[in-house]
Parts: C-alpha cells; sequence; structure tokens
C-alpha cells in the first residue's frame, strides 16, 4: 500500500494541522490581550475573546483598529505603555510632566 495514499497519514497530518492552528490562535489570542493592555485600551479580554472566536479576521481587525504610537517604559513597573498616556495601564502610577 502506498504511503501517501494511507488514511492514517491524513488522520495524523489532519491532527498536527490542528494543533499547529489551535497554538497560534491562542497566540495570537495573547499577544492581542497583552498588546491591549499595554496601549491603555478598555477590555484587552474581550479583544482576546473576538481573536479567539474569529482568528484571523478578528487578529485582523485588532491590528487595523488599535490606538498607534510611541511604547515606552513605565519608568515605575517598566511595563511598555503609550507615550501620550500620563497613566500607566500596568501599575496606575501617573506620570507627570518635566
Amino acid at each position: 500500500m502506498n504511503l501517501i495514499l494511507d488514511p492514517t497519514v491524513f488522520i495524523i497530518l489532519a491532527a498536527v494541522g490542528a494543533i499547529i492552528f489551535a497554538f497560534l490562535q491562542i497566540l495570537m489570542a495573547a499577544f492581542a490581550a497583552r498588546d491591549a493592555t499595554a496601549r491603555g485600551m478598555d477590555s484587552p479580554a474581550l479583544w482576546a475573546l473576538i481573536v479567539l472566536l474569529f482568528p484571523i479576521i478578528g487578529f485582523l481587525v485588532y491590528v487595523f483598529t488599535m490606538p498607534h504610537g510611541v511604547m515606552v517604559p513605565c519608568s515605575r513597573c517598566a511595563n511598555p505603555r503609550l507615550s501620550h498616556l500620563s497613566r500607566c495601564p500596568h501599575c496606575g502610577y501617573e506620570e507627570t510632566a518635566q
């Protein structure tokens, strides 16, 4: 029997493909949630859920609608935040103008 036409090969390839797709889907959702938090957006969990439910379209919508700007580290917790935000979305530290 030819190995390429063997049904178990298709089953194994489908399982490996599904695992890779699920891993990438979780990776995109985690990126969206972490990035939404760093950019000070209101609901990072909602963005993660949207990306999980609609992987490719949800991720593209997030990328094109996220606030853009320069990311700088917070002087208190060193997590990234947008430079124009006066308050860190991670620790709540209020940056003072210098």
